[in-house]
């Protein structure tokens, strides 16, 4: 599962973060009001969510 961010209304994907190596399946995104991430994701194990902020995602390694 990877995440992608874009700044042109996605003419460009600038920003790619990997949450989990590996297949994933259905995803959705949500925002809370404090600016954390929430993403809900299906992968072979199960289901799960990944929290994470564009502080996190826009970080360089």
């Amino acid at each position: 599962m990877t995440v992608k961010a874009s700044y042109d209304h996605a003419k460009s994907w600038p920003v790619s973060r990997a949450i989990e190596p590996g297949p994933s399946g259905y995803s959705d995104l949500a925002v809370l009001r404090d600016g954390t991430i929430l993403l809900f994701y299906e992968h072979p194990k199960g289901m799960t969510v990944a929290r994470f902020n564009m502080e996190w995602l826009t970080e360089k390694r």
